[in-house]
């Protein structure tokens, strides 16, 4: 693969990715796990901003992975 082949391919990639993962559904997921863990109220958002990073991290990683080493589904 050629850089301009990789360049395409992860603009293609990340373009997917971006609205998958920022979907309403996933936001309130994410959101849910927050409220869940979190003890006081100020520490809210703090860390939703933590879970939201480290699961965007994981997936983006994941798929990425994923894409770009061609697995095949078995």
């Amino acid at each position: 693969m050629t850089k301009e082949e990789f360049e395409s391919r992860w603009s293609q990639f990340i373009g997917e990715f971006n609205k998958n993962f920022d979907s309403p559904e996933i936001m309130e997921q994410l959101k849910t796990v927050a409220v869940q863990n979190t003890e006081k109220q100020e520490d809210l958002a703090i860390n939703y901003e933590h879970i939201y990073q480290q699961q965007r991290m994981n997936n983006l990683v994941k798929d990425a992975i994923e894409t770009f080493l061609d697995f095949d589904e078995k």
